[in-house]
């Protein structure tokens, strides 16, 4: 164990000395996909160093990585699914992530906190790279679930982005706020209920995230820092949620 501690800030620091080559790397394929103007291996590439970051930025404590490359990661999977978008800005949008990757990262080894600049940057790029103005985010595990939630968000113009985990969710929202988050009660790590209950207590702008809690247990009423909706897991559902979703797009 002791080893292990001797070991981690050594390894951190050789990791921390490595990043700017790597970011130059993703700037360098972002730049030949442009050039060749198509989605080849050079695409599966940059998705693949970009999934890469994001989990071992985690795993060195840099947190800021994990939280820049998400919605990095995010635009290449749209990208994916539109590839005529590699011609409508997706370069100049997909460069300032990694602008931004290089700014934390100077910040960081300046001693300076990473606060609430990279917080405004994040959402000013997620409204840039992304017709729509409003985020959710949902969390829950069950696959057929989260594709009815999805459909029914997308019909209303949300941008969509799922989690399974309850405290990977907590980080993400806290860095980077959402308008609407869907969470199951019965999620990894920390529950839904305490997970909409550290973002209100967490003030400022995730405070005004709008809240639906999912659940099977309708006693979950009245409670100190309760989601905006409690909706029950049952056949009303698809039109409980309209009627909520609706409600929140009125008031937004």
């Amino acid at each position: 164990m002791d080893m292990m501690q001797t070991m981690l800030p050594k390894l951190r620091l050789n990791y921390m000395r490595e990043l700017p080559e790597r970011f130059n790397e993703l700037e360098h394929l972002v730049m030949e996909m442009e050039r060749m103007a198509s989605l080849d291996g050079i695409f599966n590439e940059l998705y693949r160093q970009v999934h890469s970051l994001k989990g071992s930025g985690g795993t060195y404590g840099l947190h800021f990585i994990s939280t820049i490359c998400h919605p990095l990661e995010d635009l290449l999977s749209g990208l994916m699914k539109q590839p005529e978008r590699l011609q409508d800005g997706f370069t100049d949008i997909a460069l300032a992530y990694i602008d931004l990757l290089r700014l934390s990262l100077d910040k960081l080894e300046d001693g300076i906190e990473l606060g609430r600049e990279i917080e405004d940057k994040l959402r000013n790029l997620r409204l840039r790279a992304f017709s729509t103005t409003r985020t959710a985010l949902i969390v829950e595990a069950s696959s057929s679930l989260v594709h009815f939630l999805s459909e029914s968000l997308q019909q209303q113009r949300f941008k969509v982005e799922i989690m399974e985990d309850g405290y990977a969710a907590l980080g993400r929202a806290l860095a980077e706020p959402f308008d609407l988050l869907i969470t199951g009660f019965e999620i990894k790590r920390l529950n839904g209920l305490a997970l909409i209950s550290a973002l209100q207590l967490a003030g400022g702008r995730q405070a005004k995230t709008r809240t639906i809690l999912l659940t099977a247990n309708t006693t979950i009423k009245g409670l100190k820092n309760s989601p905006d909706y409690i909706l029950t897991k049952d056949a009303k559902l698809k039109e409980s949620l309209h009627a909520a979703v609706r409600e929140i797009i009125l008031a937004h």
